[in-house]
């Protein structure tokens, strides 16, 4: 006997073991889960109905339908391994004997390829669906209906699916597709005042080594050059410039829009190059801005402003605090957000709600230890 089948029967006799009444209720709830793929799907459906999970649940779907095609249809086949109660006639299984291939485990694959998705694309989401994962795959292995090397290569045969789907294939037609998409654009202009364009030489001159660098993802082609009114502190209407992301240009082009149209005071709006892309500087002088290629304040990661995603409004009056830190630091004043005071942002603040209607996350809703009052970001 070699060593493959060694390991599956010490598993085998574990199970067996291990086997109660109380044990074999819940297994077979978590065997019938999976059977067909059922719970998955009904969790990518779930999630295609929200806008803000829509992509997560699409992309999650294509990898269960590629790993149901390549498992099934593929590598079943191929390897063509009976199943344990096939090789030992003496051996009971409990729940109704599947008639096809043992090798990988078709549970084990589909669940472990859509919480790999899932996992990818969204941590909350993913870490539960692991542990679903686990349970189905372990039900198959409770139930004799699959050996334990069946069970572990379904495990690993769907994690690689998606793997390499979400982390190879995907950024890569992405890219390509998006550049295309990006390259098509044409200016837009929503109403007198509030217009977008590509990055023109004139702007690109201003912000070339400035608030954009060469040797970055964001290239000049993603971005917008954009042009909003603004009602200012003095309460006079003025011409303001934005630079961000193709992608949501004409959203912002509509935020600003209501703002003004509401009378919504924001002090400034100019190209953080104006300040040498220095935040500091630009949040001191309590300047609303957009793109900048820059990392989150404290730490080594790619901020949001860096991808054109993220928009800074009267950064002066709402600082981002992180541990008793205030940034801009001459902001402590605004630091106490339970004071009333002019500008301020906060859950109830049109701005705030505006942005959010247009799917963007507010920095003041934070639960990770830090406020940034005055940031809103999207993640597409």
């Amino acid at each position: 006997m070699d060593i493959i089948s060694l390991i599956d029967m010490f598993f085998i006799s574990i199970m067996l073991d291990m086997r109660n009444s109380t044990l074999s209720f819940f297994m077979g709830i978590f065997s019938s889960l999976g059977n067909a793929g059922r719970c998955w799907i009904v969790i990518c459906v779930l999630l295609l109905l929200f806008k803000r999970t829509r992509k997560v649940g699409l992309l999650a779907l294509v990898c269960l339908l590629v790993e149901w095609v390549l498992n099934d249809y593929v590598l079943k086949l191929i390897i063509a391994r009976e199943r344990p109660y096939d090789v030992y006639p003496w051996l009971t299984t409990v729940i109704s004997q599947p008639t096809d291939y043992s090798f990988p485990s078709g549970h084990s694959a589909s669940s472990f390829a859509c919480a790999t998705a899932l996992y990818l694309q969204n941590k909350k989401i993913g870490k539960p669906a692991f542990l679903l994962a686990a349970l189905i795959a372990f039900s198959r292995l409770y139930f004799c209906v699959h050996f334990f090397t069946d069970v572990l290569a379904g495990c690993i045969f769907g994690f690689l699916v998606s793997y390499i789907l979400l982390r190879v294939v995907y950024p890569k037609v992405f890219k390509s597709y998006a550049k295309k998409i990006y390259q098509s654009s044409k200016s837009f202009s929503l109403c007198e005042g509030f217009s977008y364009s590509p990055v023109g030489d004139e702007v690109f001159e201003r912000i070339n080594g400035i608030s954009f660098k060469a040797d970055t993802e964001t290239k000049r082609y993603m971005l917008h050059y954009i042009k909003v009114l603004y009602i200012g502190f003095d309460g006079k209407a003025h011409s303001g410039e934005l630079i961000a992301s193709r992608l949501i240009s004409k959203k912002l082009l509509r935020i600003f829009n209501k703002l003004y149209k509401n009378g919504y005071q924001i002090e400034k709006i100019r190209l953080i190059d104006e300040y040498g892309a220095d935040d500091e500087k630009s949040m001191s002088d309590n300047n609303s801005s957009a793109f900048c290629y820059r990392t989150i304040a404290n730490t080594d990661k790619i901020s949001n402003h860096a991808k054109g995603l993220a928009v800074d409004i009267n950064p002066l009056y709402n600082p981002y605090i992180q541990n008793g830190k205030v940034l801009p630091s001459c902001a402590e004043r605004y630091a106490d957000r339970t004071k009333s005071f002019s500008h301020k942002l906060d859950s109830k603040d049109l701005c705030v709600k505006t942005f959010k209607s247009y799917g963007f996350n507010w920095g003041g809703d934070w639960k990770n230890g830090s406020k940034d009052y005055q940031h809103f970001d999207i993640k597409l």
